[in-house]
């Protein structure tokens, strides 16, 4: 039987089918986070790194998400975070060019 996952599924309490489930909505969100990102960057390559490093933190913080339909929101949430490090480092970086 084939499993189909969406960002509405329930997590059950096994971690290895809620990794799975993740990497699913990862998929699922990955186009929307590029182009999120590249809206806060202005770079699409920036932007496609920014989005490896989101799906990077998902997948190793993917425990500590308790509801499972808010994904898209919690991985809207880390991109933002991500992105705003990266200006906050090419700010920095400037200083001291």
């Amino acid at each position: 039987m084939v499993e189909i996952h969406t960002s509405a599924k329930i997590l059950t309490g096994n971690v290895e089918s809620h990794e799975r489930d993740i990497e699913c909505a990862l998929t699922e969100h990955r186009q929307g986070l590029v182009k999120y990102c590249y809206s806060l960057l202005w770079d699409y390559h920036e932007a496609q790194d920014a989005t490896q490093d989101v799906l990077l933190t998902a997948i190793r913080k993917a425990a500590s998400l308790r509801e499972y339909s808010k994904v898209g929101t919690w991985l809207y949430r880390i991109a933002y975070n991500t992105c705003m490090n990266i200006i906050k480092r090419k700010k920095l970086f400037s200083l001291f060019l």
